[in-house]
């Protein structure tokens, strides 16, 4: 459940029962999120002078359904300018 990265904290506990054990999980959702905004710079050159240059401003939102779904954009202007958008 950890692995998910949904949860700020896990913790667990277990109780001896005359019947067993009995095992409690405790989940604290993030304190921050679902809403993410990205920005990044992205420069490259080489020894022949060319350089290219750009400005990436990104969005991603989790959890849009109930399996978990993440959509993500990306617009990147500059050198090679881009448009992405991406639903897992």
């Amino acid at each position: 459940a950890y692995s998910l990265c949904n949860f700020e904290s896990i913790s667990y506990r277990m109780d001896h029962t005359a019947d067993g054990v009995d095992l409690e999980f405790d989940a604290a959702a993030k304190s921050w999120g679902p809403n993410y905004l990205y920005f990044g710079l992205d420069m490259e050159g080489d020894l022949d002078g060319d350089t290219l240059f750009n400005v990436e401003l990104g969005y991603s939102r989790e959890e849009i359904n109930s399996r978990g779904g993440m959509w993500t954009s990306v617009v990147c202007i500059g050198s090679e300018p881009t448009i992405s958008t991406f639903l897992y």
